[in-house]
């Protein structure tokens, strides 16, 4: 009988400690996942296979912390990489035009127009940092929260409304051709942020007298919003910038151009949104950006 009792406990032991040790490798994979993470390495993850349980569950939440923290981190360095790039060429030009000014005396006139230069230049400056923070903060998973159905026609009619004056003023050709049912889920704002920077892309560069044209058409699952202009070619460097899938900037690469800084904005959004943005080979003169999202209702 005891030696059955010695055999018993000695089963019960080596079960236990096999349990512990199952139940104490991933704390183990967690702890150092998290080392690795506090030194810097943020596309560290906890990887194996865990069971359904209170450790799998633990997993899977800091694996989605630790996402969120890595994207974070990532817009700050583009935010602050993009900011001393950005914001070095105005600054230069106000401080050139304050030294120009000072280096002889002048007509109160010329103190003035000087004065005027630098204000515009300012202005300038206030809508690149605008810009600028709005990248910087935005929040995925926060924004999805709050995702609502969307007439996407009825939110561009808005946005065509805001640009229509200064695209008559530069005699510019428009025509726009919207499907009236384009339901998807998303924010409004944002929609809309991402539509009015397509527009004032294609108004800036577009020549006076040249051409304009608006689409939204629907295919299958997938709504196509196709912005055309007669304006000069996108580069391809920035083409490439804009096309990167994981980051529309980063702070150790090229840099966007201040007049484009709108586009990598779009390209954001429409990460969000789970949709594309995507640059069309040039056809009869004109240029295409292409923005695709999926739609959230059967086609009529």
């Amino acid at each position: 009988l005891l030696t059955i009792s010695l055999g018993i406990f000695g089963v019960m032991a080596l079960g236990l400690i096999y349990i512990s040790r199952r139940m104490i490798h991933p704390i183990r994979q967690i702890a150092e996942a998290a080392h690795h993470i506090s030194t810097g390495e943020l596309s560290e993850r906890i990887t194996g296979t865990f069971a359904e349980d209170e450790i799998g569950l633990l997993v899977n939440t800091l694996n989605r912390a630790f996402d969120r923290y890595h994207d974070a981190l990532n817009r700050l360095d583009r935010f602050a990489g993009n900011a001393a790039h950005q914001l070095r060429t105005p600054l230069t030009t106000i401080r050139s035009m304050g030294e120009i000014g000072l280096q002889k005396e002048r007509e109160p006139e010329a103190y003035r127009e000087c004065i005027r230069n630098m204000l515009d230049v300012a202005e300038e400056l206030t809508l690149v940092v605008q810009k600028l923070l709005v990248l910087a903060r935005l929040n995925r998973a926060r924004i999805r929260q709050g995702f609502q159905p969307l007439n996407l026609a009825d939110e561009i009619n808005q946005v065509i409304e805001v640009f229509l004056p200064a695209i008559l003023e530069k005699s510019i050709q428009f025509d726009h051709q919207l499907e009236a049912h384009s339901t998807l889920m998303g924010d409004a704002g944002l929609i809309r942020q991402a539509m009015s920077n397509l527009l004032d892309n294609a108004t800036r560069f577009t020549p006076e007298g040249g051409q304009i044209r608006l689409v939204l058409r629907r295919e299958g699952r997938d709504l196509y919003a196709e912005c055309y202009d007669s304006g000069p070619p996108f580069p391809e460097t920035l083409q490439r910038q804009i096309g990167q899938e994981e980051q529309s900037m980063t702070p150790h690469g090229d840099c966007l151009p201040t007049g484009r800084m709108g586009l990598a904005l779009v390209s954001e959004i429409m990460r969000i949104h789970e949709g594309r943005l995507a640059f069309l080979p040039a056809a009869d003169g004109l240029k295409c950006i292409r923005l695709s999202w999926p739609v959230t209702e059967p086609a009529p």
